[in-house]
């Protein structure tokens, strides 16, 4: 009678054990809705109206706004680009234009020229500093801003593993520790 106890007892942990695992597994394989996706990744871009580069702060990280518009440029195709370059919103005007020209599209010097007479005022973060500049600026000096190397390797890195490209798009959108390795 205790052996039926005791078994019972072990086959429950084990199932719900199981179940646990494969809620895991399903959470992180699920296809992303990307359109939502998309949008919530352009807010967080927005946030602040800042236009930040790929190491921030004290200890080098990147911010939030580097790695959504490096998610983007996975997700998005030219037109999302295109779009964003018609915003209200200065940060998104910038990271919409950044998205062109790491894609060599067709029309970026037209749509590049339009901007480069674009003096609204965007915040800016680049490494320690937190300053404020233009958006006709920011287009201006893009390769200060578009760190080529590491958005190659940061593509490279989210396109070959779904379940790491998942949490971290799950972390910035909720706005969790960020959880890069």
């Amino acid at each position: 009678m205790l052996s039926i106890f005791i078994i019972t007892g072990l086959l429950i942990i084990f199932f719900s054990m199981f179940r646990k695992k494969a809620k895991e597994i399903t959470k992180h394989t699920l296809p992303l809705d990307n359109q939502k996706t998309i949008f919530q990744l352009i807010n967080i871009i927005g946030e602040n109206n800042e236009v930040a580069s790929n190491m921030v702060s004290i200890g080098g990280t990147p911010s939030r706004q580097w790695l959504s518009f490096n998610l983007l440029l996975h997700l998005c195709d030219v037109d999302d680009f295109i779009t964003m370059t018609e915003s209200t919103i200065g940060s998104i005007r910038v990271y919409g234009c950044f998205g062109l020209i790491c894609n060599n599209h067709v029309d970026l010097n037209i749509i590049k020229k339009k901007l480069l007479s674009d003096y609204s005022w965007v915040n800016t973060f680049d490494t320690c500093i937190k300053g404020r500049s233009t958006v006709a600026r920011c287009i201006k000096d893009a390769n200060q801003w578009i760190d080529y190397e590491s958005t190659r390797k940061f593509i490279q890195n989210i396109s070959s593993d779904n379940r790491r490209r998942n949490r971290l798009i799950e972390d910035l959108v909720n706005e969790k520790f960020i959880h890069l390795y």
